[in-house]
């Protein structure tokens, strides 16, 4: 099969390296506006199944044009060129696995039968891993009263000033602690406000004292499983201390997006402070480590029982990609190639937790495995 990947960043990067890895491949491009990071990427990867391009995602015409000569599409571009690229997809009639979700995504459905493909939005880690678990606890259990999902990329211990460091885009990661998360109550979508929903979690040690507080995780799950699963809720996960800090900074003001002047100079709040402590924040050579866990409670053989998955997953330090990077990339490659397969035939958008039930959860978690991601189930009452 032939993949074309969009995008050259964190996640790009490891995808291209995973399916460069696959006998099923046998020819790779990717693409990205910076010639520096796929010329990086050449020499790293010296594979002759790699070509790159400069492209654009703007450029729709182009992209269109080039997506037609491949099988599938991997799409890692920042959240603003999503959707964007996906409907050139569509336009081209070539399924694509994405990272990102956005609302809009799910209004792509009629167009994407049309065009007689798959699109799977937000399979990365999370969402995607998560509700990819979400939905096998759910098939598991004969009735399910709530799901509470957390995942967290954290430091192998507390480091800078804010016991945090970012991975991706430092303005997008304060929209983690600004934005209102959607949760499910009763049945009902209600947002809560940024940083509450405040609890203690335990991992093994040394991350047997970390904390978690809702986020706006939940994805494509709020159109899928609402009706079935009352109660659903997604947090992030950070090191004791983070919260508090980051709440100073909103209390104060440092984060607002409301503009500002400065001598006659224009400018917000944040860009101010992602400017001045972004050296503070930036990961170093400590790497990093992703926490994960899915908690579904209901009943099965008329018991009431909780279902439980964690994974802790590390930096590679021989292939040099972050955890984030793997546990983000790995499930989008293996939901492509999974698609190459023949595995996944349902046309539309498809989202993680329906494209990967029964059979190719299986498949899915076997090859997971081969990439040395794993996550640990278990079964207790709650």
């Amino acid at each position: 099969m032939k993949i074309l990947v969009l995008g050259c960043g964190l996640m790009g990067r490891a995808i291209a390296l995973d399916v460069l890895d696959s006998p099923e491949v046998e020819r790779v491009m990717v693409t990205d506006v910076s010639r520096e990071k796929l010329k990086a990427l050449e020499v790293e990867a010296r594979n002759e199944k790699l070509s790159t391009r400069k492209v654009s995602a703007a450029d729709k015409s182009k992209l269109v044009e080039l997506i037609r000569k491949f099988d599938l599409v991997t799409n890692a571009l920042p959240h603003a060129f999503s959707v964007a690229a996906d409907r050139a997809a569509i336009r081209a009639g070539v399924s694509v696995v994405d990272l990102s979700f956005e609302d809009e995504h799910m209004q792509l459905d009629d167009a994407a039968k049309k065009a007689g493909i798959t699109i799977i939005p937000g399979c990365g880690v999370a969402p995607g891993l998560t509700n990819v678990l979400a939905a096998h606890a759910f098939d598991e259990l004969d009735k399910t009263e709530s799901l509470e999902m957390m995942c967290g990329g954290l430091t192998p211990k507390p480091s800078s000033p804010l016991l945090w460091r970012y991975v991706f885009n430092l303005e997008g990661a304060w929209g983690l602690y600004l934005r209102r998360p959607r949760i499910v109550r009763d049945g009902k979508i209600v947002d809560v406000d940024p940083r509450s929903g405040v609890e203690k979690v335990r991992f093994p040690e040394p991350f047997n004292d970390v904390e978690a507080f809702y986020t706006d995780g939940l994805a494509s799950l709020l159109y899928t499983m609402r009706e079935k699963i009352p109660n659903m809720a997604e947090k992030t996960i950070r090191w004791p201390g983070n919260l508090e800090r980051i709440g100073v900074l909103a209390d104060c003001g440092l984060l607002s997006d409301k503009t500002v002047k400065i001598d006659g100079a224009k400018v917000t709040p944040r860009q101010f402070t992602s400017l001045v402590m972004e050296p503070l924040l930036r990961l170093g050579d400590e790497g990093d480590v992703t926490l994960l866990r899915v908690d579904a409670v209901g009943e099965k053989n008329h018991e009431r029982i909780k279902l439980r998955y964690d994974m802790i997953d590390h930096y590679d330090e021989k292939r040099k990609i972050l955890s984030m990077g793997r546990t983000t990339a790995y499930p989008c490659t293996v939901a492509a190639i999974m698609i190459g397969r023949g595995r996944m035939t349902i046309k539309g958008v498809v989202p993680p937790e329906i494209a990967i039930r029964g059979a190719q959860f299986q498949e899915f978690e076997n090859e997971l495995r081969k990439r040395d991601v794993k996550f640990q189930r278990t079964e207790a009452r709650p």
